[in-house]
Parts: C-alpha cells; structure tokens; sequence
C-alpha cells in the first residue's frame, strides 16, 4: 500500500488571497465578466451552493483561449505566491516516499498549474464546462467543497491503492473537518479561527 499527502490548495499551499482571486483580478481586467453570469452566480451562491466559492458562473461566456493566453501570462504570478514553507514541506515528504495530490474548489487550469510546477501526482478540482470553446461558467462533477473532500480523497485513495491511515491532510478551513479527519494524521495550516479552536496546537502549521 502507498501513503500520501493531500493538500488543500487556497489558504494553505497558497496564502490568501486565493489563487483564483489573484487571477480573477487579472482577467477581468482584461475580460470583464457578462452580466448574466455576474447574476447567476448570486443567485447560486444564495440558493443553490450556500457558499460563493463553489459557482463560477462569472466565467460563462469567456473564450477558452482567451482565458489561457491570460493564464500563460500571470503563471510566474501565480507559481510565486506559494508558500516558501509549503514548498519546503512538500520536498520533505516527498523524500518520505509519500504520493502527493492537491484537492481544491480552485479551477482546474490554476490547480494544474500548480500540480504541474509542484510535480504532484495528480489533482482534484473545480472541473469547469466548455461547450463551443468557451465556459459556460458550470462545473463538471463533484464540487469539491466540505464533504465532498473527503469523498473525493478516498476515491483519489482507492484508485492510487493508498493506506489513508498511513496519510496525510493539509487545509486551512472548518468545513474541511472531514477530509481532515479522514487521515492517520493531520494539520490545520494557517487555520480559521474556526478550525483552530478545535485542533490541538501540535496539529497547527502557519505557511506565509
């Protein structure tokens, strides 16, 4: 059987703000978002998710070339805002022999980018839809919030043949409790004030 590790990526492996804010404000910039996706994901953040992180509906209507021109041009951006710490932490457990995943509610093209520069084993994300090459502002699959992080580990778990007693999870926020507590170990990095209050103080890593 394999260990591994596996990473929340925003708040953790990446300080706030989020990688996707970080490149949020570069497109719209660039590409401001349709107004009709600007209402949707309102609406879905009110009535549908509960939580504005889990729409992306203000990416509806955007060209996916477009979207990876801007991508190409803001990926030192992005690769610099890891952590330091994170990365040093990363090299340490890959000598330990653990396999490595990111699982994270960020768009797959930003969690690749960092799988990709990390050469982690494979990532988890917010699979957006493409339909006549553009977004439709959708995600494919499993949205990868709360509970569903820890489905999804034990899918990632099964298919990798990996011992989650022997692994390990990082992530910063309370309703990751469950994939948290879904591992022979964990740590809380730079945690909520939330997670915080219920995690011993030995299980707590501040990445800056």
């Amino acid at each position: 059987m394999n260990k591994a590790c596996f990473f929340d990526l925003d708040g953790t492996l990446i300080p706030n703000p989020s990688s996707e804010t970080r490149f949020l404000k570069v497109l719209f910039r660039k590409l401001p978002p349709s107004p009709s996706g600007i209402i949707i994901w309102l609406l879905e953040s009110l009535f549908k998710y509960k939580n504005f992180k889990n729409s992306k509906a203000y990416y509806q209507g955007v060209r996916v070339k477009d979207l990876q021109k801007i991508l190409e041009a803001s990926y030192n951006q992005i690769i610099e805002a890891i952590s330091e710490k994170a990365k040093n932490h990363v090299e340490q457990r890959r000598k330990e022999d653990y396999k490595l995943f990111i699982i994270t509610g960020a768009p797959d093209f930003i969690a690749r980018v960092i799988n990709d520069h990390l050469k982690f084993d494979g990532y988890y994300a917010s699979f957006l839809e493409i339909r006549n090459g553009k977004y439709t502002g959708r995600i494919k699959g499993m949205v990868p919030f709360g509970k569903n992080k820890e489905t999804i580990m034990t899918e990632i778990a099964k298919r990798e043949n990996i011992d989650l007693t022997l692994s390990i999870t990082y992530a910063d926020h309370h309703a990751d409790i469950h994939f948290l507590e879904a591992t022979g170990k964990f740590y809380a990095v730079n945690p909520t004030k939330k997670l915080r209050k219920i995690v011993p103080e030995d299980q707590i890593l501040i990445w800056d």
